[in-house]
């Protein structure tokens, strides 16, 4: 998007804002809750080709269904669920699945509404963390969880939800803190007025019944059952996440074990064989 594009939408949203700000505040509800499917590559599509596939239904807070695509690897004792993160799938790790079923774990994973093969073109972390709820009820059987990004948080926000989760590990791999902060921060980009932000944190709690700022990590994990191992792995250069927010709750919750890597990428996290072992490492712990 070029400057002068750029800097004609924000005074189109800053003078819309003063004369019909539900207007501005609509638009930005559909584009912060939009996805953007990204295409199969051919490791994509090989490690699809190798999964026993099915599908379970949910209804996404704007009463529409969707159908959820699920996955299965393998037939090891010891079962792992994997949970992408934001405009991911469960086929982004191509490189991870081979290496958990070559120490003989049983792999799940799913798309998340509007993700991979599951339908919808609009979602949320609250309706991630109702397909985790959902998807875990009929999965007594998964042992360890590990999950990148937005899936981390939900992960943490039903694992904080149990009170005795047979879950025995949870590795959250460069998951927010504090989401609110991805909406403040577009919300600043654009100069997006307090009114306009006003009625869109209304519309939210309105439409999950709660608000988003009660969606962090810090209030996820206040009731984790103890019998859970809760691991961070983050890098220290993340341009998406901040490391700042990171830090400071780790030193508020030090019974969470962390792990920093430096440079690796927000995104390329779930593909860089240094993570990728650290996380193996840790469910060799179990």
């Amino acid at each position: 998007m070029s400057n002068l594009k750029l800097q004609l939408i924000k005074t189109s949203l800053t003078f819309g804002a003063l004369f019909t700000p539900h207007r501005v505040m609509n638009y930005f509800w559909d584009k912060m809750f939009t996805t953007r499917k990204r295409s199969l590559k051919p490791p994509h599509t090989q490690i699809l080709d190798t999964a026993k596939k099915g599908r379970f239904e949910t209804t996404l807070f704007n009463n529409k269904p969707a159908t959820i695509q699920t996955y299965s690897w393998g037939t090891g004792k010891q079962t792992i669920l994997l949970l992408h993160g934001w405009e991911s799938k469960a086929a982004d790790y191509y490189k991870f699945i081979p290496l958990l079923l070559q120490q003989g774990y049983k792999v799940l994973s799913l798309d998340f509404p509007a993700h991979g093969n599951s339908d919808q073109i609009q979602t949320s972390l609250p309706e991630f963390i109702k397909v985790v709820r959902q998807y875990m009820q009929v999965h007594p059987e998964i042992e360890a969880i590990v999950a990148h990004s937005l899936g981390g948080t939900a992960a943490a926000t039903w694992l904080g939800e149990q009170t005795n989760a047979k879950v025995k590990q949870l590795i959250m791999v460069g998951s927010p803190i504090i989401p609110k902060n991805f909406f403040e921060g577009a919300f600043n980009f654009f100069g997006v007025r307090h009114k306009v932000r006003t009625l869109f944190y209304a519309k939210a709690r309105s439409t999950f019944g709660k608000g988003i700022e009660d969606f962090a990590l810090a209030n996820a994990l206040t009731t984790t059952n103890k019998a859970t191992q809760v691991h961070g792995v983050y890098d220290i250069k993340d341009q998406v996440v901040s490391i700042d927010e990171v830090k400071i709750y780790a030193n508020q919750n030090p019974a969470i074990h962390m792990q920093y890597f430096d440079g690796v990428g927000h995104h390329q996290m779930i593909k860089h064989p240094e993570v990728l072992q650290a996380c193996l490492d840790i469910l060799a712990q179990a």
